[in-house]
């Protein structure tokens, strides 16, 4: 392993460097806005997308990073993992809060893999082009368990195993109507640039004790309403109100909107402490279609949620009888194995980019006190504890590539079914 750069790769890293510096691409503290920055360039990570728009935009045209390891023949550069990791690099240090991570790092890894053949078609020039942003959707905490990164996946029920809670992945076979197909029922707390993904991919459970297994499922957010909820106010999208509930029954005892407490959902309502009655069952049909209580819940609803890093935003995802499209063929071996590998390259990636800020930080306090003596000594070490990690940084970048190079290309591999499930 050869861990220079190259010439080409270090042109890249100093044009990414010097276009970040241009936009102004440091997150900054919630709510910073004009406030912080007068020019308006900082304060990404506050806004309702999580990044700047001129950021994303100008990385997709002039870099291409969300393509930079995607396939040749779907639009992308054709790139290694470890020039992958460099431009992640120069993204954390920056602390840039852009879609790269979730779109590039794990969803279109898996699509590639995995994905059949119109699939990949379909969606990986769109993310190549940076016209198209993903997300994976894994239920609970348990995304480390499903990229394999602590313990193995087959040990826990990580997607819900056929129990409460978790996502659960329903085929509903009716002939000759046009709502067949695969219906995710769950909620996902914790999706990564979830509240504005295109595109989300669903690890969900499906199947009984006999044939118990974990697929990935496509759900196109547009298909849907494709509304989310704002960056600040909390309040949930895709519904008709937050201030009335699911059913009647529950309108008629909690005669309150939940102004002060917030929804049984942990959603704060803005209505005022308005009495909502509900409609008495013989009532005439148009009123019962006009209460705002009674109207259905949207299949896909969407909310950010409050996050400790701002360039890392997550939501809350909920599904309610949502279709959505089975990824590549059912089989739950092949998908294991697939997130896997992507945990590989996607811990990479996070590793990259706390190397960046790492190295930025060290700068700037070289900058400050460097001049002390004392702190010029520890400034020393820190400066060789950096480079360390950035050397294991692009070590296992080309481990990982090599190591995925062996099983060949990706695409090549993935499979070509339709998404109609075996059996369920």
């Amino acid at each position: 392993m050869d861990a220079a750069l190259t010439a080409e790769q270090d042109e890249i890293r100093r044009t990414l460097r010097e276009l970040l510096a241009e936009h102004g691409a440091a997150a900054g503290p919630p709510g910073g806005g004009a406030a912080a920055d007068p020019g308006g360039r900082n304060g990404a990570g506050s806004t309702p997308d999580g990044y700047g728009p001129a950021v994303r935009s100008a990385l997709a045209r002039r870099l291409a990073l969300p393509g930079c390891a995607l396939p040749q023949a779907y639009g992308g550069r054709g790139g290694t993992l470890a020039q992958l990791a460099s431009r992640h690099a120069e993204l954390g240090r920056h602390l840039v809060p852009s879609p790269a991570l979730a779109t590039g790092g794990l969803v279109a890894p898996l699509v590639a893999r995995l994905g059949t053949d119109a699939q990949r078609s379909a969606l990986l020039p769109r993310i190549a082009s940076g016209e198209l942003t993903a997300a994976l959707a894994v239920p609970g905490s348990g995304l480390a368990a499903a990229l394999g990164l602590i313990g193995d996946a087959g040990d826990e029920p990580w997607s819900g195993g056929g129990r409460a809670g978790g996502v659960q992945a329903r085929w509903q076979d009716t002939p000759g109507a046009a709502d067949g197909g695969w219906r995710l029922y769950g909620q996902a707390d914790q999706v990564l640039d979830g509240h504005t993904a295109d595109v989300l991919l669903v690890a969900a459970h499906t199947g009984g004790f006999a044939r118990s297994r974990t697929l990935l499922f496509l759900v196109r957010t547009e298909a849907h309403g494709g509304a989310d909820a704002g960056a600040d106010d909390g309040v949930r999208a895709g519904t008709a109100t937050d201030t009335a509930t699911d059913t009647a029954t529950d309108i008629a005892t909690d005669t309150a909107t939940d102004t002060a407490t917030g929804t049984d959902d942990g959603v704060t309502a803005t209505g005022t402490d308005t009495a909502i009655t509900a409609p008495a069952a013989d009532a005439p049909p148009e009123e019962r279609a006009s209460h705002p209580g009674l109207h259905p819940r949207a299949p896909l609803t969407r909310c950010r949620q409050p996050s400790l890093d701002p360039t890392r935003p997550l939501a809350r995802i909920e599904l309610r009888d949502c279709t959505a499209e089975l990824l590549g063929s059912d089989d739950a071996g092949e998908v294991a194995a697939a997130l896997a590998e992507t945990g590989r390259t996607a811990a990479v990636l996070v590793a990259a980019e706390a190397f960046g800020a790492a190295g930025r930080a060290l700068e700037r306090a070289a900058a400050t006190h460097g001049a002390e003596p004392t702190a010029r000594a520890r400034l020393g070490e820190v400066y060789a504890t950096v480079r360390g990690a950035g050397s294991s940084v692009y070590h296992a970048a080309w481990t990982a590539g090599a190591a995925a190079e062996t099983t060949g290309d990706p695409a090549a591999n993935g499979a070509t079914t339709s998404g109609a499930p075996a059996a369920a």
